[in-house]
């Protein structure tokens, strides 16, 4: 491996890197949690940072709730273990409410105070940074995209947004929307999905950014039972375009949930929404005091 990346005259080839260079990257990788801990507990911690996560599920089912409540929870201070970053918020479908957000990021205040004058020492206390309403609100960017074209003028200028405003998530609700409505050509539309797709990869990993889509559903005929089920929209093509893809749907008024890796290698099944914790001891599990504060309301 070593010859391979220095070549024999000691000249280190452009872009080469390490097995294990990778892998300690990998595991000093944050992530943002969606304050479920069964969710979170199925995705390692929580949404992974520069990775591209895909939720998709039928309306109803929770999408929209948990991107704003990862709006919110990015930007809880490092000293309660969080990532401490903004949030940017590209709105397709008209489905961003700030009523909505207003209430999460009044529940996320409340809890962080409540965690701070129960967990945190009295120095930890005075130094952690302001964490308010306004603050949470004011770091919530929005941009509202009414066609393909709103979209990808957007994302051609997200790189440089993000290092301007230390956004370190970025939510696309939902990615299907103008590409089943805005396409008659289905090639044309498969090329510009893919040029998307490559530039929100390279932005979650050159910008070091928590990439969030949300995908619709769509119907597909089932020639084993002869009915038809529900799949994720976009064809097997985009399947492969996100690093993990979470898939929501109902089961006895129960929130099921079924992970894949890029790879196709499950990850989880199940999650049971509003279960509170009991408090952990631990300064490492501070943050999983709170997770599940919440319960999922319909999007």
């Amino acid at each position: 491996m070593k010859l391979l990346r220095f070549g024999t005259d000691g000249t280190a080839l452009a872009g080469a890197r390490s097995a294990s260079e990778i892998l300690y990257e990998e595991k000093a990788k944050l992530a943002v949690v969606t304050f479920c801990k069964d969710l979170d507990d199925m995705l390692g911690g929580g949404i992974a940072i520069g990775e591209v996560t895909e939720l998709c599920g039928c309306p109803g089912i929770g999408k929209t709730q948990i991107c704003i409540q990862l709006c919110a929870s990015v930007q809880i201070p490092r000293v309660f273990g969080g990532v401490d970053g903004s949030a940017l918020y590209i709105d397709t479908e008209g489905s961003f409410m700030a009523e909505r957000v207003h209430e999460v990021a009044e529940a996320t205040v409340r809890h962080l105070n409540l965690v701070s004058r129960t967990c945190l020492e009295r120095d930890e206390v005075e130094s952690t940074p302001c964490f308010a309403v306004e603050t949470v609100l004011d770091q919530i960017h929005l941009f509202r995209c009414h066609e393909t074209t709103e979209l990808l003028a957007v994302l051609e200028m997200l790189p440089s947004y993000v290092e301007t405003h230390r956004i370190k998530v970025v939510v696309i609700d939902s990615i299907a929307f103008h590409f089943r409505q805005d396409f008659k050509d289905m090639a044309l539309r498969t090329t510009i999905l893919a040029k998307v797709t490559n530039r929100l990869m390279n932005l979650a990993t050159s910008k070091q950014v928590a990439v969030v889509s949300v995908n619709q559903v769509t119907m597909k005929p089932d020639q084993s039972s002869g009915g038809a089920r529900l799949v994720p929209a976009l064809g097997e093509s985009y399947a492969h375009a996100c690093t993990t893809r979470v898939i929501l749907s109902w089961e006895d008024d129960m929130r099921i949930s079924q992970a894949t890796t890029g790879q196709g290698e499950v990850c989880g099944d199940k999650w049971r929404p509003a279960r509170r914790t009991q408090p952990e001891e631990t300064s490492k599990r501070r943050l999983g005091q709170m997770m599940s504060i919440f319960s999922f309301t319909e999007s």
